[in-house]
Order: C-alpha cells, then sequence, then structure tokens
C-alpha cells in the first residue's frame, strides 16, 4: 500500500510561498519568472498543490489560467 505524503516538494514549497506573498492573482508564467523555475515545472507543481489544498484556486482569464489562494 503506497502512503500519500501531505509534505510540500521545494518547488511547490516555493509556488505556494509566492502564491501566499502574492496581493494578485498571478499567471503560471508569472509565478515561473518569480520563482526562477521554468514554465513546466511551475505547471506541475501548480497542479499538485491544487489537489492537495482546497485554498489554492484558479480560473481562465482569456488564454491565462489565474491562480490565487482564499
Amino acid at each position: 500500500m503506497v502512503k500519500k505524503s501531505n509534505k510540500l516538494t521545494p518547488h511547490e514549497r516555493v509556488t505556494w510561498e509566492i502564491l501566499k506573498n502574492s496581493r494578485r492573482e498571478l499567471s503560471t508564467s508569472e509565478i515561473a519568472n518569480f520563482g526562477n523555475m521554468s514554465w513546466s515545472t511551475t505547471k506541475k507543481s501548480l497542479n499538485k498543490l491544487y489537489n492537495k489544498r482546497k485554498t489554492l484556486h484558479t480560473k481562465k482569464k482569456g488564454n491565462s489560467r489565474m491562480w490565487y489562494l482564499k
């Protein structure tokens, strides 16, 4: 049986801190730039956080997906 871990990876932790300190919604590209990570790594981290945490929310804005905490 495989246990699910609620611990955050280093990339998830950076992504979470960026969103926590932000005062507005951020796109995946903005989070990647602030965290000095690639877009694809940021996207994976955001999707994992979205599935783990109920306070992370997302919405579509044009062609971008905006991420924010509630």
